[in-house]
């Protein structure tokens, strides 16, 4: 079996972690980010770095930046 590079094995970890994707999933995923455009990859990536800049107010339930 072929060994994968480190940086396809842990990106397939990590989008394992939604709900509902399991490992083959994840895997497809992971192989079809290879098929993006460098342009793509930095704008998926770009919005998940801002989803960390995301509040959430227990009190009222508003999602704010």
């Amino acid at each position: 079996m072929v060994e994968l590079p480190d940086s396809i094995l842990l990106a397939k970890e990590q989008v394992q972690k939604l709900p509902g994707v399991g490992s083959k999933t994840a895997m497809r995923y992971v192989m079809s980010f290879l098929n993006w455009s460098d342009g793509d990859l930095n704008s998926f990536s770009q919005m998940i770095n801002n989803l960390g800049e995301i509040d959430y107010c227990n009190d009222c339930g508003v999602f704010s930046n």
